[in-house]
């Protein structure tokens, strides 16, 4: 209960507290929200005249446009298109190309996966590995490995003979421009059947200027399940391909250039015989192992891989409808549609009997390695810098976008003058490639297919040639 004294001044005190909170209200918050109010206000109209003046300075710049395109005349238009463009191809060329576009090409392509590197004299300076070994077929896939993954080199392989012979050239075991029957006495003697008086050489075979045809059909023979191409005899397998007058080209040695692997393959039994030892044993022993790659890092053989079978990349070819005709031209392989899929075909690890041409293994890594090598003269492997001319000079120009060294051969890509090797067999794509000056190189390794020879084929090596050029463009500015 509140005291009566208390009651008495109650009803003071709370006016007198109510007169207070009135006058706080008249004297300090009314003055103050007007003061805001008015502030707004001018922080308003200064944002309106803003606005406004951007609006003028825009239509004015655009005013200035439209005058100065009025102006021109088509010609110009097209010239400040163009550098408008090659601005934006600066811009992009600042920055490596992107996996994500290689990826979307590769898709299209029905390139399960490739290797790409790029180097110069001392350094790598791109290492990509994209895809898998198989395509999208089963969930249980290898990722491609720059270090790890093997592939086939195809005809890349016959860069190898040509460092071979050129080694014996400097020993004086071999002379390039000698008859060959001089070192085949013993098992063979080779004669142009048509041309009998021109002795074919060692720089012949190595152009692909001595006569010898390419026989696709019987080619097709020389493939080999797994590593059932060592027990045929190489020497055995190139006397019966060549003894078939139909097999020679009516043209003499040294005035026709004809892609030739019994050519090459016959240059690397020529090491065989003046050396003693088996050509694979030789690469192993004289180049391989001089470039700190070893037996189970390389090699012509899958059992060289005996205990990383998984690093192998497997072979597929996309359109399942050429089973058939697989089956009639290399039944030998064994090809088959792949599991859980109707439009791939597997083909299981293969060989060739004429193996030097094409059959040696090794990762992208181990043949950067060797490109390397190569882009400094092969200061391990040859004495002269002299013997990498000889090797690079074109022995017979013809018109066309290839011209032949010692294997080495020379081509003009989208613009490009470059030197290397490309290679192909089924269910495998490779590229290696120098720049002119030999500052810069390109390797692609792939396990896209072109053995059909159609328009699948054309994507595929077109999808390579891409990769490559753009590889090029960005490395060499």
């Amino acid at each position: 209960m509140v005291p009566p004294l208390v009651q008495k001044f109650l009803p003071i005190f709370n006016f007198f507290i109510a007169s207070t909170a009135l006058g706080f209200q008249v004297t300090v918050l009314y003055p103050w929200h007007n003061q805001l109010e008015k502030d707004f206000n001018g922080l308003q109209h200064q944002q309106e005249t803003k606005l406004h003046e951007y609006h003028e300075l825009r239509m004015q710049n655009i005013k200035n446009i439209e005058a100065y395109l009025s102006k021109l005349t088509l010609d110009q238009c097209e010239k400040e298109l163009e550098i408008e463009e090659e601005r934006i191809e600066e811009f992009i060329l600042q920055f490596p190309p992107s996996l994500s576009t290689f990826e979307e090409a590769l898709h299209d392509a029905y390139i399960p996966g490739i290797v790409a590197i790029v180097i110069n004299r001392n350094d790598i300076l791109y290492n990509q590995a994209i895809g898998y070994h198989s395509p999208i077929i089963s969930n249980e896939r290898q990722s491609m490995d720059s270090e790890k993954s093997v592939f086939v080199l195809a005809s890349i392989s016959k860069t190898f003979v040509s460092v071979a012979v050129m080694q014996l050239v400097e020993s004086k075991q071999l002379n390039l421009d000698t008859d060959i029957n001089s070192y085949l006495s013993s098992v063979m003697k080779i004669i142009h059947p048509l041309h009998s008086t021109i002795p074919i050489t060692l720089r012949h075979l190595l152009s692909h200027t001595a006569g010898i045809k390419s026989n696709f059909e019987e080619e097709l023979k020389h493939y080999q399940p797994t590593d059932d191409f060592l027990k045929s005899n190489l020497s055995e397998t190139i006397s019966k391909y060549l003894s078939n007058k139909f097999n020679w080209s009516s043209q003499s040695p040294g005035n026709i250039t004809e892609y030739s692997n019994i050519g090459i393959s016959l240059a690397a039994l020529i090491v065989e015989l003046v050396t003693h030892t088996t050509f694979e044993q030789y690469v192993q022993d004289r180049i391989l192992k001089h470039l700190g790659i070893y037996e189970h890092e390389a090699g012509y053989r899958i059992s060289n891989f005996e205990n990383r079978k998984e690093d192998l990349v497997e072979h597929y070819i996309y359109n399942a409808s050429w089973l058939e005709q697989f089956h009639q031209l290399v039944p030998q392989l064994n090809i088959v549609q792949a599991k859980n899929s109707s439009d791939w075909l597997y083909v299981p690890h293969y060989g060739a009997k004429d193996y030097p041409a094409g059959s040696l293994r090794m990762s992208a890594h181990s043949l950067a390695i060797f490109l390397q090598s190569f882009l400094n003269d092969f200061p391990t492997l040859l004495q002269n810098s002299s013997s990498v001319d000889e090797m690079l000079r074109i022995v017979r120009h013809k018109d066309s976008d290839v011209d032949y060294g010692l294997v080495w051969n020379w081509r003009r890509i989208n613009g490009r003058y470059l030197v290397g090797h490309r290679g192909a067999v089924p269910g495998v794509t490779n590229i290696m490639m120098a720049n002119e000056k030999r500052t810069l190189g390109v390797i692609i390794l792939s396990n896209g297919d072109i053995t059909k020879n159609d328009d699948q084929a054309k994507r595929v090596y077109e999808t390579i040639i891409n990769i490559m050029s753009k590889l090029f463009d960005y490395f060499e500015k």
